[in-house]
């Protein structure tokens, strides 16, 4: 986490089919997959169940997801959306502080479990 872009600041909402690189945030998009993945990327909600179907469906989903899905045949279609103009590492301080306190102790050290429940909760 401390190593990717998160959104920042103020958004903005939009309506209808956008460039999917131009966006930074989160949008609701009719997704089609290729019907020769092994290992289907994008997961969605079926009767309260989650599933990583091959098809045609609709639902909401990061940017960079999509992108990264776009990579391997999956079509995205649009319909609306949330903008952030400004994105930062909002968790690398914090990541990399916890991660070096929880170094200096050892694996039976109290600081040290503690370290890495926070982490791992983040």
């Amino acid at each position: 986490m401390s190593t990717n872009f998160y959104p920042t600041g103020d958004y903005t909402r939009f309506y209808g089919n956008k460039d999917l690189n131009e966006i930074f945030g989160i949008v609701n998009a009719n997704i089609i997959s290729p019907n020769n993945l092994f290992a289907p990327l994008l997961l969605t909600k079926v009767d309260g169940k989650t599933l990583a179907p091959l098809g045609a469906w609709n639902g909401w989903y990061a940017s960079e997801e999509l992108k990264q899905a776009v990579k391997y045949g999956y079509q995205v279609e649009i319909l609306e959306g949330y903008h952030w103009s400004n994105k930062a590492f909002i968790f690398k301080e914090y990541v990399n502080k916890l991660y070096s306190i929880r170094t200096e102790y050892s694996k039976e050290h109290p600081f040290n479990l503690i370290c890495k429940l926070l982490l791992n909760s983040l």
